[in-house]
């Protein structure tokens, strides 16, 4: 995949913005509150149709702006694609791909991106609900099919806990709760197995770059850890099975499964030491951009030209 062009119209602080960009590296050098990061921000928006540093889309709207657009030209195997997002105060974003207008369920896989920024230090200082989205939203960009399972999960189990409260109220009665437990358990195998799988592949990548980042003296291990369950599928899968068929099925019981989280070790380095920050800004580079490049965009981080993924950095330039 090729960036080719990126319009900004009204968006945060550019009034209007055309780029061009190179096959490979581009570097943004400029001082502090100039841009640099909003462009960046702008890119990664339409990978997931959201913002890394906004959760109200109002935000990205230049001040004084009645709204604002974002529009990038790519190449995705040789075929030109044109991506656009249209944003006016207090009504719904629009996006479009190719003329056509879509929703952001049929937004992803259109455009990869990887970020990293500095806030990725919490994909291993932090907490595991931090490692949870990370891997949620890279697994969604190369499969859209799992993003579906999310969205349908999440529907799920707002339903299932709404029918908890009229329970609890008396207004429902509780054998209604075991249409609801099997759906969710079916549809908590399916992202945990996907998971399982990404992870395993992780750690196979993260242990060959870390030896040979530290000619061969550490080894990097990423491992899949669930609340309640062993690692083996068929375990979970056996597990949440029996829990719908006996209709014994807790509702905090696959919660559980699904806040589960990965651990990252370094073999002779403990990574919650913090005076090794070296070796976290390290890990978290590679989780962010190596690994993640190799498996989610499909291609490996050095390449011919011709499939090189296009690279954005940002690099402040003191006064």
């Amino acid at each position: 995949m090729k960036l080719n062009n990126l319009k900004l119209i009204g968006f945060r602080n550019y009034k209007e913005l055309s780029l061009d960009f190179s096959d490979c590296t581009n570097i943004f050098i400029g001082r502090n509150a100039q841009g640099k990061t909003n462009i960046l921000e702008s890119v990664c928006y339409a990978s997931m149709g959201s913002s890394f540093r906004a959760n109200n889309d109002n935000d990205l709207i230049m001040w004084n702006s009645l709204g604002s657009s974002i529009t990038l030209t790519f190449q995705r195997r040789g075929v030109e694609n044109r991506l656009e997002f249209i944003f006016e105060r207090e009504k719904r974003r629009k996006i479009i791909h190719n003329g056509n207008v879509v929703r952001q369920k049929e937004l992803i896989g259109i455009f990869n991106a990887v970020l990293f920024s500095p806030e990725d230090l919490n994909l291993i200082k932090g907490a595991p609900a931090e490692r949870r989205r990370f891997l949620d939203g890279e697994i969604s960009q190369a499969s859209p099919a799992y993003y579906g399972e999310l969205l349908k999960y999440n529907r799920l189990l707002q339903q299932r806990n709404f029918l908890l409260k009229n329970i609890r109220e008396r207004r429902s009665e509780p054998s209604m709760l075991d249409m609801w437990d099997a759906q969710l358990a079916e549809c908590g195998i399916k992202i945990i197995k996907k998971r399982l799988e990404a992870v395993k592949k992780f750690n196979m990548l993260a242990n060959l770059m870390q030896r040979r980042i530290s000619t061969n003296e550490e080894n990097l291990s990423v491992v899949y850890s669930l609340k309640g369950f062993d690692e083996s599928i068929h375990n979970i899968e056996e597990k949440l099975n029996l829990y719908a068929i006996k209709k014994k099925f807790l509702s905090f019981e696959l919660i559980k499964a699904l806040l589960d989280h990965y651990k990252i070790s370094l073999i002779l380095c403990n990574l919650y030491d913090f005076s090794r920050i070296y070796h976290i800004l390290l890990v978290s580079y590679f989780l962010a951009f190596e690994l993640i490049t190799r498996i989610i965009l499909k291609h490996p981080f050095f390449h011919n030209q011709y499939h090189h993924p296009t690279t954005l950095l940002t690099y402040f330039h003191p006064i």
